[in-house]
């Protein structure tokens, strides 16, 4: 996810998602990207388990993923605003959110608000 901050804060704030989330988020689930799934190197929150559970769209670019990352939260998840709003993220959603916090704390020094500050 080198070089997207930019991206990040721009289409965070478009659509009223901390980037700060997004990148703890892509943390817990990819290491950053490190780890993102071989078939769709953009998806860096392991949405669909990599195609496993439910079908996402092939990104071509990061703009391309995070868009759609920041739509889909918001139509999942109207009106989230800590990690603990995101019910069913993951298969244990308690332990998500308490990682997906750790990173916020730990990479940015942030509050655990999932909303663009």
């Amino acid at each position: 996810m080198t070089g997207t901050g930019t991206l990040l804060v721009r289409i965070g704030r478009a659509h009223g998602v901390s980037p700060h989330f997004i990148l703890a988020v892509a943390m817990t689930e990819s290491s950053l990207g490190a780890a993102a799934c071989s078939n769709n190197r953009f998806n860096v929150w392991g949405l669909a388990s990599c195609n496993q559970s439910w079908h996402v769209p092939g990104f071509g670019s990061w703009r391309e993923a995070l868009v759609f990352y920041v739509r889909f939260l918001n139509r999942r998840w109207p009106g989230h605003s800590t990690p603990y709003s995101f019910r069913g993220y993951a298969r244990c959603s308690d332990c998500w959110a308490r990682k997906v916090s750790y990173w916020m704390r730990a990479l940015f020094d942030v509050p655990p608000e999932t909303r663009y500050p």
